[in-house]
Order: C-alpha cells, then sequence, then structure tokens
C-alpha cells in the first residue's frame, strides 16, 4: 500500500519535476524534500498545504488517505458560445420582415440558440445532480495564521 510519501513522489513524476524543481515549487529546500523521501521526516501541514497551493487540482482525499484519484475532475462549464440574448433579439426583430429566406433564417437561429442553451443547462443540471450524492465526512478549515481546525458533521452537530 502507497504511503503518503509515495503518493508526494507520484505527484512529482506526474508533473514531470526533479527534486530540485520541486522543493522549490512547494518553497522547501532540497534536503527538506530528500529527508521526507528517506523517510526522517512525516510531511508537515506546510508542505501539504504547499502542494495544494502549488498544484490546486491534486485530490487532498487521495494525498492524505490515496482516496479516489490523484487529480480532481473539475467539469468544465463555459460560457455560451455566443451572446444568447442578443442573437435572440435580433432573430426575434428579423422574423418580423417581408423576405422569407430571412424569416427562416431568423426562425432557424432562434431554434438553434433553444437548443444549444437547454443542452447547456442539461450539462450543468448533471453536474449539480453529481455533487448532490456526495456526503460531506469531514472539514478542514486552514486559517491564514496556520492555524488548522476539523470539523465533522453529525445528526446533533449537522454541517452549517
Amino acid at each position: 500500500m502507497k504511503t503518503i510519501v509515495d503518493r508526494i513522489k507520484e505527484l512529482q513524476q506526474a508533473q514531470g519535476l526533479t527534486n530540485n524543481e520541486f522543493a522549490e515549487k512547494l518553497g522547501i529546500s532540497s534536503a527538506a524534500l530528500s529527508h521526507i523521501y528517506s523517510g526522517r521526516n512525516n510531511p508537515s501541514l506546510t508542505i501539504l498545504e504547499a502542494i495544494l497551493q502549488k498544484f490546486p487540482n491534486v485530490n487532498f482525499n487521495y494525498l492524505l488517505k490515496g482516496h479516489g484519484g490523484m487529480f480532481e475532475v473539475v467539469p468544465k462549464i463555459t460560457e455560451p458560445k455566443k451572446p444568447v440574448i442578443n442573437d435572440l433579439f435580433s432573430a426575434i426583430e428579423e422574423v418580423h420582415t417581408s423576405d422569407k429566406n430571412v424569416q427562416n433564417s431568423a426562425e432557424q437561429r432562434i431554434e438553434d440558440t433553444i437548443t444549444d442553451t437547454e443542452s447547456e443547462n442539461r450539462e450543468f443540471t448533471d453536474v449539480n445532480s453529481h455533487i448532490n450524492h456526495i456526503q460531506v465526512v469531514k472539514v478542514a478549515l486552514f486559517t491564514s495564521d496556520g492555524r488548522v481546525f476539523f470539523f465533522t458533521p453529525s445528526r446533533e452537530n449537522p454541517f452549517l
């Protein structure tokens, strides 16, 4: 079974960094990293915070306990490809012209815009429905003065 040190080494390799580059990125000396890798020292909370700050897509549960994948999969939510409201208004205005070609083109643009918007909303809903099945087990709060607070929700003390 992999240890937290193994997972840190794995992250370094996945990033394609040498020991010196990885240590520099974390803001520690290469000797400090060497001590962690050799087992002389355990990774401190400061090191773990630095990893999460410098590599924000790292899955904290994976790093600490080996649960899940190394990287979090963040659903990509994009802006609409074109200004939807402006396009709809201009298409609606064109529907009222006497030129049949312009009317047909405008009606098609309205239909396409509605279909695109429904598709984007469905993707966003799918992301939210996945998130709704996640149960909060423990919360760690890291303060700017270096303190850490842990909170475990329960029936008596639910997550606020």
